[in-house]
């Protein structure tokens, strides 16, 4: 009897853990990092997902998303810092795993780095 209750009682637990755990594998991070003194008024993805705003992004802050890719495709970004048109490509093929982190810097100079995979 007591084999039937820790079953029914770790089950639960045990589906949660392991849709958890695809829910991380299948995901893909976008940190965006504002290293200016100006905010970003506007910063939205594109391409692989539905368009997603991320801004606005204070000075010196950073906002992170996850997405779950609907498409095997690239992913861009367009936005707006005062003047500056920001615009760039995030990733050539979106995989599932993947960390990308944008830096804002000043001048509207846009750096990717791609990290390893989770």
């Amino acid at each position: 009897r007591l084999p039937l209750i820790l079953l029914l009682v770790n089950f639960p637990s045990a589906a949660f853990l392991a849709w958890s755990a695809a829910g991380i594998e299948s995901r893909y991070r976008v940190i965006v990092v504002n290293e200016t003194p100006i905010s970003v008024e506007s910063l939205v993805l594109m391409g692989a997902i539905a368009p997603k705003e991320m801004g606005p992004i204070p000075p010196g802050e950073a906002r992170r998303v996850d997405i779950h890719p609907q498409q095997e495709c690239g992913l861009c970004f367009r936005g707006r810092q005062g003047e500056i048109r920001l615009d760039g490509e995030l990733d050539r093929c979106v995989i599932s795993g993947k960390t990308i982190r944008l830096r804002i810097r000043s001048g509207g100079q846009c750096v990717v780095e791609r990290e390893k995979s989770h």
